[in-house]
């Protein structure tokens, strides 16, 4: 490569680009804009350590003066606003939600990464090196292109088009702002991991917007030598297949360039990589959240009803076949699944053991596939969620448990047995207390993700969430027929007589236990579509006791998903004051700890001043489980 540059060294100037904001040499985009590293790191520290500055000058210190003359001195604050005018946008890593924010911010990002993709394609197409860099290199070196713009005189070989590709691709990815924020082993690992792979996606891209059947190079030249087809173990239907199936997909798909650089990007920020450090995980697990849900916003945007659809199916572009059907075979399964005899490490290892199904599955949630039409449709989750609710509530009234059940139980696998409760039976507040925690359980069973998890993390997943989702639920329910405080069906109070002693010490637990959730939903006055979600959102919990890595990604997953659609809710009915909206709800996960921690501080002293109680078994369990992890 280089005997060919110094041959054609008359036909190869380099390029030069300037500072949109001083006009000094730029080698980079930061924070959205052309810029210098001065003024990169200029705009962060104002940002960062909250300065003001003052111009004496009127505002004016940038007006009718040449960029790039250094002797004459500009002051900070016009320098600044300058920075603010070219559109520099400070984004900190970890505090940004794409979801929380207008239109304009994600569609600020699109266009940011539309911006470096078109730098990438501009270097590839029209520019050249001499160098012939590892990745580690590239990271440890100064920041700025060492790529020059070539004549048309000068051709690029076959084999050197692929290198060009991959070069272009680092150097985007390294212009990223939250690059900086990494060491240089964890950029090597990600840039190692997709670089590559970004080459050929962006390859099929530009095969697809030629309107080309086929992955080609940049000059129109076959990606393959003639040689290789005549090579007797690499059959003609294989070759073609590489070359010909990705840009099939996305023809199939149709995908536009914001879905492209969009896709890109979250594929790139890939939190499940072995030897990243935990800083560096959780940083780009940050970064993932950002670009997906932009990428969901914008397929909500465009395509309306049928953008979760279309958001699953862009995620689906990445993956084979294989995977994809084995995706969708596991999120049918009616049993969990086994849990893995290595540590949840078969992918970590050189070669993976894709026998694993539990370790394949988290790869596959990690990559992003818990998705599909019916999750992300808005009215149909609604719905779908009000539908369970209703049945638990019918449950818990006019049914009673087959036999008595132990905490253990009724968070295990097997479904918890009722019978018609006869009508000459009368509860007390501990049967009631117990149909309560059964009832909640076996709606917990029936949710869709609980299918997914293994017998141990549905059983760490039942006892760390059905407490919250009892106390939300109650709470709504009777906020629903205007009542005060909550009971337990028919009126019956929710606080056992033997309350009565500790009450008179601490009234404020059972004041609090009784009317604190409902006043909160009244005041908010929540509605039965925001609740539904809302709860589902605190159900998702990834910080419960004994829960697995794939059981928290799997949480964390639906978390976001149903976030996802409460503040599709909040835009619907607050329109402007969405985010705001959306706020308040989020409020009400600390009522429900307060009101959960006063449960288990009532249930401590009544151990302690009414030892005589005769406590059911699953209840003498269930209390001993919330004060072990309260």
């Amino acid at each position: 490569m280089s005997a060919l540059v110094s041959q054609n060294s008359n036909l190869i100037t380099k390029t030069v680009e300037k500072c949109l904001v001083c006009g000094m040499s730029a080698y980079g985009y930061n924070y959205g804009v052309l810029s210098c590293n001065a003024c990169k790191m200029f705009f962060r520290r104002v940002k960062v350590d909250k300065v003001t500055y003052t111009c004496p000058y009127s505002n004016k210190c940038y007006d009718e003066h040449n960029l790039g003359n250094i002797s004459y001195s500009r002051c900070r604050s016009c320098r600044y606003q300058k920075c603010n005018e070219v559109g520099m946008r400070y984004i900190a890593p970890g505090q940004f939600d794409i979801i929380n924010t207008s239109d304009a911010v994600y569609t600020s990002l699109i266009s940011d990464l539309l911006s470096v993709d078109a730098i990438r394609r501009h270097k590839t197409l029209h520019c050249y090196t001499e160098e012939d860099p590892t990745i580690y290199e590239m990271v440890v070196r100064s920041r700025g292109t060492r790529m020059y713009s070539k004549s048309d005189a000068l051709k690029v070989k076959l084999d050197e088009w692929g290198f060009l590709g991959i070069y272009a691709t680092v150097e985007m990815f390294l212009s990223f702002d939250f690059m900086e924020a990494l060491d240089v082993p964890d950029k090597v690992i990600l840039l190692q991991n997709f670089a590559l792979k970004s080459m050929l996606f962006t390859g099929g891209m530009r095969s697809l917007m030629a309107k080309l059947e086929r992955v080609m190079t940049p000059d129109g030249q076959d990606v393959y030598p003639d040689y290789m087809f005549k090579m007797p173990f690499f059959s003609a239907d294989f070759l073609n297949g590489i070359r010909s199936r990705l840009v099939a997909r996305l023809r199939e798909l149709n995908v536009t360039m914001e879905e492209h650089v969009l896709l890109n990007a979250t594929l790139f920020c890939n939190p499940a990589l072995p030897s990243l450090s935990s800083a560096a995980r959780k940083l780009i697990t940050m970064r993932q959240r950002i670009y997906s849900s932009a990428l969901l916003q914008y397929c909500f945007v465009t395509y309306q009803q049928s953008g979760p659809s279309r958001f699953a199916d862009l995620l689906s572009a990445h993956c084979c076949n294989a995977c994809k059907m084995f995706f969708r075979r596991i999120i049918t399964l009616k049993t969990p699944l086994r849990p893995c005899e290595n540590n949840d490490k078969c992918f970590e290892a050189l070669p993976p053991n894709f026998e694993c199904r539990l370790c394949r599955f988290q790869k596959c949630i990690t990559a992003g596939m818990i998705c599909n039409q019916e999750q992300f449709d808005l009215p149909s989750a609604v719905l779908s969620l009000t539908q369970l609710e209703i049945q638990k509530r019918h449950t818990l009234e006019y049914y009673q448990p087959a036999r008595d059940f132990t905490f253990e139980e009724a968070t295990s696998v097997e479904n918890v047995g009722f019978v018609l409760k006869p009508s000459d039976v009368t509860f007390t507040s501990y049967d009631w207390e117990a149909m309560t925690q059964l009832a909640t359980t076996d709606y917990l069973k029936k949710l869709n993700f609980s299918k997914m998890l293994t017998s141990s993390d549905l059983k760490a997943f039942l006892k760390g969430a059905y407490y919250n989702c009892a106390l939300i639920s109650t709470a709504m329910h009777y906020y629903s027929y205007k009542s005060g405080i909550i009971t337990f069906p028919g009126g019956m109070d929710v606080c056992p007589k033997e309350m009565a002693l500790i009450s008179q010490f601490k009234p404020c637990f059972e004041i609090g236990i009784k009317s604190r959730l409902i006043g909160k939903l009244a005041e908010l006055k929540v509605t039965n579509e925001e609740f539904v979600l809302l709860n589902m959102i605190f159900i998702c919990n990834t910080g419960m006791p004994g829960m697995s890595k794939t059981g928290n990604l799997l949480l964390a997953n639906y978390q976001r998903l149903y976030s996802n659609l409460l503040f599709k809710q909040c835009q619907m009915t607050c329109q402007n004051q969405a985010s705001a909206r959306f706020t308040d709800l989020l409020s009400l996960c600390h009522i429900v700890s307060k009101t959960k921690q006063d449960v288990a501080n009532a249930a401590l002293l009544l151990q302690m001043y009414q030892p005589n109680i005769k406590w059911k078994d699953m209840l003498k369990e269930a209390i001993k489980y919330m004060l072990e992890n309260k």
